[in-house]
């Protein structure tokens, strides 16, 4: 072991930037990879489509603000979240007007490797700093465990956000989700900074949140209506992000 105070001595060899690029992973086991991206945004208030958001699995959120160069060699990315809690990501998603980016953390996508977060990372100047928000509810209701497949602003009220979570496998392996965890659909009213857990109905019965666990949402501005993927009970609709029913007539299973 090396000794108290002793330094390390120096290589002599310069650090070298390494990506995002693939690279040679599990001795070479996989061939060449660079890892699952969960999520991509582009803000919608640059018209030329350059400046954009990409989250990692568990590399973290990068940015482009030259997206479209051609030839595509010559896009540079910037790391956004290296130094927040969490590099695992499953959701980001730009308010339209460009003002808030939100990160969800934590890969809801059921392989073996999809590690838990531990909530939502704000930015309200493009990924310049960021607010860590752990809970909702007053802090009663802790995102910790859970992971984030999706976000989605209504354009009717457009402070309005609701955000999709779900089981990761690392949460439930390493005892993050416990049956005080409610998994599924979160609303917002001021564009993520607080949040509130939202109970979808079966014909007028809540349903169990240790079973919702919400794998997408989407918001329809010409239906005027949020609609929400449940796992095991199907398609719910909402017109406030608030009151949530099952859709009577729904999608096709086979």
């Amino acid at each position: 072991k090396q000794a108290a105070g002793e330094t390390e001595p120096e290589s002599g060899t310069p650090w070298i930037a390494l990506g995002p690029a693939p690279l040679v992973s599990d001795q070479n086991f996989y061939g060449a990879v660079s890892g699952r991206v969960t999520a991509v945004a582009i803000d919608p208030t640059d018209a030329t489509g350059n400046t954009v958001y990409v989250a990692g699995a568990s590399g973290g959120v990068w940015k482009s603000s030259n997206a479209t160069t051609v030839p595509a060699t010559s896009v540079t990315w910037t790391p956004l979240t290296d130094q927040q809690a969490s590099l695992v990501n499953g959701a980001v998603s730009v308010k339209p007007d460009g003002s808030v980016v939100l990160v969800g953390t934590g890969e809801p996508n059921s392989v073996i490797d999809s590690y838990y977060g531990v909530g939502i990372l704000r930015s309200t100047n493009h990924g310049g700093s960021w607010a860590l928000i752990p809970a909702a509810d007053g802090g009663s209701n802790f995102f910790a465990g859970l992971g984030f497949a999706k976000f989605a602003w209504s354009s009717a009220a457009t402070n309005t956000v609701v955000a999709a979570t779900g089981t990761t496998t690392k949460g439930l392996d390493e005892g993050e989700i416990t049956g005080a965890t409610n998994r599924g659909l979160y609303y917002s009213g001021d564009a993520g900074q607080t949040w509130a857990f939202q109970v979808p109905q079966d014909s007028g019965v809540a349903i169990s949140p240790a079973s919702i666990s919400a794998t997408d949402v989407v918001y329809d501005a010409a239906a005027g209506k949020f609609f929400a993927a449940i796992r095991y009970h199907g398609v719910y609709s909402s017109t406030n992000g608030q009151n949530w029913t099952r859709l009577a007539n729904q999608p096709n299973s086979s």
